[in-house]
């Protein structure tokens, strides 16, 4: 499923200006591994986004048990990520999306690096 950054990041950004990105379309599984390790290493709080993952059934209990048990935010991010990416385009496009609404200035950095 290819995404717009550009519209997510327009739609759930917090202030009234929107927030251009340079990668305009790319496949949400693709940003998602391509920034895999950076993820980890930089989202400050994992859990709205399994919790939205969850509330729309995206994630099982389990899973969403999982992960609220892991005892860092780096072993959190790592387990939802697993979790997500192989559960295709619908699922990333979804966890992609609740990154953006909570950690919109990570993927806003993200999709404008060059690595």
């Amino acid at each position: 499923m290819m995404f717009s950054l550009v519209c997510l990041l327009d739609e759930y950004s917090k202030d009234s200006h929107p927030i251009a990105l340079t990668v305009p379309d790319i496949p949400a599984e693709e940003f998602l591994k391509k920034h895999w390790a950076k993820l980890i290493q930089r989202t400050k709080n994992s859990m709205p986004i399994a919790d939205d993952l969850w509330s729309k059934n995206m994630i099982g209990e389990e899973e969403h048990s999982r992960i609220t048990a892991e005892t860092t935010e780096q072993d959190r991010m790592r387990k939802l990520l697993k979790a997500v990416i192989p559960k295709g385009p619908e699922v990333t496009g979804a966890c992609l999306k609740a990154l953006v609404e909570h950690e919109n200035h990570l993927v806003k950095d993200l999709s404008e690096s060059r690595t």
